[in-house]
This record gives C-alpha cells, structure tokens and sequence, in this order.
C-alpha cells in the first residue's frame, strides 16, 4: 500500500479524478463519487472539476503470478457481456489477422503476449501523433490503422482490446498517465503529456490485468508479466493398444 497527496493545478480540469489503478480508500469531499460500473471517482455536477483541488487516497499495488495467468480457464462467463462483445459490422480481415497472429500460442496469456509483441515490435508500428487525424471509432478506421501501422496509444489500446476478443479474452480500454519523472522536491508532477491509454485483458484469478502495446517509443517498459517466459508444452505420445495376435482364436 502507498499513501498519495495530490493537489491538481488550475489547468487539469477533469470530470474525473486522478487515482491509482486499485485504490482502497479516498478522502475528495462531498463533490466526487465512486461509479461501481467503470470504477472511477467522478464528478457530483456538471459544474465540477479537478481544477486546484487537494485530496488523498491510499493505492494498492499488485504482484501477479504470471504462471497461474498463463493456465487460467477462460474469463468470458465471469465479466459481463459489455466486456466480450465483438460488433457484428467487424471487418472479417481484422479477424484473421488476430486469429493468424496468435494461432501458434497455445494459451490465452500467451496470445495475449504475442498481441502485444506485434503491436510493440515485431509488426512494424510506429507512434506517432502528427500523422494520424483522430483515433476513430468504427470498423475501417480500425482497419485503415492495421494497414497503415502509424497511431497514438488510444488506437493501440483499442486495436489490441478488440484483437483480445476475437480471441476469447475479455477486455475493456483504461486511461491515465504514464509514469513521469519525479520532482526535484521529491514529489511526482503528472501533466497532460503523461495521459495514456492502454487496454486490460480478464484472466479468472487475476482480474483486470494492464498490458501494454504502444510501441517504446512512448510506454518504454511494458510489465514484467508481460514478457515472462513459459515452457515449451510437449505432447507425450499415448500407447496404443496392442494388436491382436492372428495367432489367437
């Protein structure tokens, strides 16, 4: 557990407050309220925003196993239906492209793994704001994106959450900040420079678990469960049974 003090400058005006991924207690005043369904601390009233206010929380910070990710069953039926959904209108090249991407991994958090690999590196991405107009929100911009291989984190979050169902894993997309560098001060200052997205694969027993496709350029580091390494799974041949002797009646 970690304990934050956040003041938020006169310019970051949010709806929404700023907190840890897995918070277990704020103290924001009576204008801020938690949604069950997207888990955000937001706003009471239209009127209201982050602007200049002062609040604490205290965060939790998770370990996970990455062995016990890797051998979970499927998380379809344990989320609601929101998080599996894949639109009918879906491009049928976007669908092949996920299943023929992952086809050779043989779990759910390996194909995982390898969606975000492609994204990173070995699909030939690259990030980059001044190239790409908007992020888009339909079937061909997401194509039009797999094509074109140039984007910002929101269309790599989005791509590789949509891909994740395709295949069975249910996902959903998260916003926040990357890391920054911290303050001569000793504090840690987060600026609009810092916002991110990234998407959050289901895995039973684990939860909401981030990774990270936004090529290194701007996410250098992905997390280490990530990029954990498993063992190769060998069929083990199974004996037949003997053939019958002609010699036997």
């Amino acid at each position: 557990e970690s304990r934050y003090d956040v003041r938020v400058g006169p310019e970051f005006a949010s709806s929404w407050l700023p907190t840890a991924a897995q918070t277990t207690r704020i103290a924001a005043g009576n204008d801020w309220r938690y949604d069950l369904n997207t888990r955000d601390v937001i706003a009471a009233r239209e009127d209201i925003t982050t602007a200049d206010s002062t609040y604490d929380f205290t965060g939790v910070q998770l370990t996970y196993d990455a062995e016990r990710m890797n051998s979970a069953v499927s998380g379809a039926g344990s989320v609601p239906g929101i998080f599996t959904e894949v639109p009918s209108t879906l491009n049928n090249e976007i669908r092949r492209i996920a299943a023929s991407i992952t086809a050779d991994a043989p779990t759910r958090f390996q194909k995982a793994q390898v969606l975000q690999q492609w994204f990173r590196e070995d699909g030939g991405f690259r990030y980059d704001l001044s190239e790409v107009p908007s992020a888009g929100d339909g079937s061909a911009d997401l194509l039009a994106f797999l094509n074109d291989r140039v984007g910002y984190c929101e269309q790599f979050a989005a791509s590789m959450a949509i891909m994740a169902r395709i295949i069975g894993i249910p996902s959903r997309v998260a916003v926040g900040f990357l890391e920054p560098e911290r303050a001569t001060n000793g504090s840690w200052e987060f600026s609009s420079q810092d916002a991110h997205a990234w998407p959050e694969l289901y895995f039973p027993g684990s939860g909401w678990v981030r990774f990270e496709p936004t090529p290194q350029s701007r996410a250098s580091q992905p997390p280490d469960y990530t990029e954990a390494q498993f063992a190769e799974v060998t069929e083990t041949p199974t004996p037949s049974a003997a053939r019958p002797s002609e010699d036997l009646p």
